[in-house]
């Protein structure tokens, strides 16, 4: 059964068409590289899938109960941010939940509304959520770090907590922008071993051509205003051109 549907979309930017009549589906599961030129709209195509941008025509369609996460390729926080707020300002269905049982305890309640946050709480693996961000964070050579501020990071420490944050999630879609970009190669065989073996669908956009070759089992190639699904490994795609 298809997680995403796309039937005839299209959209222009600034007077450009980037894609036009698109339409494909992917499965669940499935591990997708999408691919372009600079500049063709790899990011603006993810944002079409999150919706913070709408087609101009055209629908795009998900799976009703899909959890959808989107890695961002720069990493942005508030002004006064630490590694917790940060970690704990996520998206996703398994931070919601655990934001809002969390803020149910706080305050008066009731007994019915706890009783629903806490059957989610089981339904999303909030329970765990404390203890997976500790466990990624020291796998990431960032243990104990939640009270330091998220601008005394580097650029590499930064990209470590967002993708511990958007990793914990869950969630049932991932797409990623940029993964790899400021992430030592130990870090990048690490994130290449964890998508790998990740039952989530995702789509992501890197210029690591060995890093998707890895991970990715099909391909979405955008050339001139069309999208196209080529399924196969990168190289298995460079073979066939």
């Amino acid at each position: 059964m298809n997680v995403l549907s796309l039937e005839a979309v299209s959209k222009t930017l600034k007077d450009e068409p980037l894609f036009s009549g698109v339409s494909f589906g992917l499965e669940e599961g499935d591990h997708v590289a999408l691919i372009g030129r600079n500049g063709q709209g790899k990011s603006t195509f993810l944002r079409l899938l999150t919706g913070e941008l709408l087609p101009d025509s055209g629908t795009i369609a998900m799976k009703g109960d899909t959890d959808l996460v989107m890695l961002e390729q720069l990493v942005t926080f508030e002004a006064d941010a630490t590694v917790g707020s940060y970690l704990y300002a996520g998206k996703g269905k398994r931070i919601k939940t655990y934001l809002e049982y969390h803020r149910c305890l706080e305050r008066a309640h009731k007994e019915a509304e706890l009783t629903r946050l806490s059957e989610a709480m089981e339904t999303t693996d909030g329970w765990n959520l404390e203890n997976d961000y500790r466990s990624i964070l020291g796998e990431l050579g960032l243990y104990g770090l939640e009270d330091q501020r998220m601008d005394t990071l580097s650029g590499g420490m930064q990209k470590k907590v967002a993708l511990a944050r958007v990793l914990c999630s869950k969630a049932s879609f991932f797409l990623f922008d940029e993964p790899t970009n400021h992430l030592d190669i130990q870090t990048i065989e690490w994130l290449e071993h964890y998508l790998k073996n990740s039952r989530a669908t995702i789509i992501l956009v890197t210029h690591d051509r060995y890093f998707l070759d890895a991970v990715c089992s099909a391909i979405l190639e955008m050339d001139s205003a069309s999208v196209f699904l080529h399924p196969g490994s990168f190289s298995a795609y460079l073979e066939r051109r």
